[in-house]
């Protein structure tokens, strides 16, 4: 009898000893993949910057040259997704980006450099943004803001 009881133990040992190797191997591959995740998209983040180089206001319109700086390319549809805000001071509001059925305010751009004739903004090249507004700009003191896909963001002030 002793000795049923016995092995009823080692076999119960063994099979909660597997299921607890079996967790930890599953729950192991899930903290590698996690972390891999994490580390690219922190990778990803550090590669992706941009730097207004210039930007003035003029009667209904305002300029930005922008330099992509970082590591990372950006398509036309990255660049797209540029979330561009433009106003006086304290009133700053988002831009969407031109479409056919849009009405200003609007941005768009224009890559100056386009080094490999794609429409793609490379690092060291330069695009210029123009924000149309839809009306007469006052006089008076304008902030420009981007902000990339990954949440890098530049500002510019400029005097009208």
């Amino acid at each position: 009898m002793h000795i049923v009881a016995d092995l009823i133990i080692t076999i119960a040992v063994v099979v909660t000893a597997a299921v607890i190797a079996a967790a930890f191997v599953m729950y192991g591959s899930y903290i590698v993949d996690q972390s891999s995740s994490i580390v690219y998209s922190f990778a990803q983040k550090l590669s992706v910057k941009v730097k207004i180089v210039f930007c003035y206001v003029s009667s209904n319109y305002a300029v930005l040259i922008v330099k992509n700086i970082g590591k990372t390319s950006f398509t036309p549809d990255l660049i797209k997704r540029l979330d561009v805000f433009f106003g006086k001071v304290g009133q700053i509001k988002y831009i969407p980006y031109i479409t056919e059925t849009n009405n200003p305010p609007y941005w768009n751009y224009t890559i100056l450099n386009d080094y490999s004739d794609l429409s793609i903004w490379n690092p060291g090249e330069t695009v210029n943004i123009t924000i149309v507004w839809d009306s007469e700009l006052s006089s008076g003191d304008y902030m420009a803001k981007i902000v990339t896909y990954t949440g890098y963001v530049d500002t510019c002030h400029m005097s009208r």
